[in-house]
């Protein structure tokens, strides 16, 4: 009785398994195909399984890669000092500067770690990071705190910070400006401390410390990698696939989809759009539809 139970469980899997002109042996995982998608996602979130084995599998079958890099990934920062400010989280304006050269920039929320920043404008900057660190260039980041502020306002503030009362302390003379650890910080980088008196810190000094309030740099020497990365940059260039069915140019009869391509948005939802959308066009035309 066992022996026939086994019998009836074979041969329903194995009808299961063979369909149309898709014939598998279960026994060696072999799978026979007219069409196959290939879909296996990139490097980012390994915790899902994902370990770039599509790259491999694309490249034997005649495509090319784009070297990878962690997108949508905090940027690495080996300041000691940064763990003063861990925890901050502020609006800014973002520039990122690789041999100094601007190469992009974004504004919004800023997050700061005790080893990283990060936050939706570091991370729309990332993939041009990584890609700059892959080159061996030097990249920093630059943040304005006071993102949007007119020149006319900041003037003033300026002019107040100068010529205000010399027997306040460094953290009530710049009061409201930035966030209280975001200000020892910023002080800490001129070798001050927020309890000084403002009649021993020389004039030179106040305005550096309100400069980089509009202007601080922090060196980039990483990217979080790809356990912290939501999507990969580079994959195989669309330029190797159909746009209208996703199939390869390569390989007639394989499809791509998903971040195995060489396409990466910024936040926002549009990396999982482009993956269902890829992933659409793609099954319709394995489908014959």
């Amino acid at each position: 009785n066992r022996r026939k139970k086994e019998d009836r469980r074979k041969n329903e899997r194995n009808r299961n398994l063979q369909t149309g002109s898709v014939r598998a042996v279960p026994e060696h995982r072999i799978c026979i195909a007219d069409r196959v998608i290939l879909c296996t996602g990139g490097l980012a979130g390994p915790v899902f399984g994902c370990g770039g084995d599509g790259y491999a599998l694309a490249e034997s079958l005649g495509h090319s890669l784009v070297p990878t890099v962690p997108a949508l990934t905090p940027l690495i920062c080996p300041e000691k000092a940064l763990k003063m400010a861990a925890g901050v989280r502020c609006p800014a304006a973002i520039t990122l500067i690789c041999d100094g050269e601007e190469t992009g920039a974004e504004q919004g929320e800023l997050q700061i770690t005790e080893t990283a920043v990060s936050g939706i404008p570091v991370f729309q900057l990332s993939r041009l990071a990584g890609y700059a660190l892959r080159e061996g260039r030097e990249v920093r980041v630059r943040a304005d705190f006071l993102p949007g502020m007119p020149e006319e306002e900041w003037q003033k503030h300026v002019d107040l910070r100068l010529r205000d009362d010399r027997n306040q302390t460094l953290e009530q003379l710049f009061m409201g400006l930035v966030h209280p650890k975001l200000l020892r910080f910023i002080l800490n980088r001129l070798g001050l401390v927020s309890e000084q008196k403002r009649a021993g810190v020389k004039t030179e000094q106040i305005r550096q410390v309100l400069q980089l309030m509009r202007g601080l740099d922090f060196e980039i020497t990483d990217l979080a990698g790809y356990e912290k990365a939501q999507v990969t940059a580079g994959g195989i260039p669309l330029t190797e696939t159909d746009p209208d069915t996703m199939e390869s140019l390569a390989c007639p009869g394989l499809y791509l989809a998903g971040e195995l391509l060489d396409a990466d948005g910024i936040c926002g939802g549009y990396n999982l759009q482009w993956a269902m959308t890829g992933g659409l066009l793609a099954g319709r035309a394995a489908a014959g539809k």
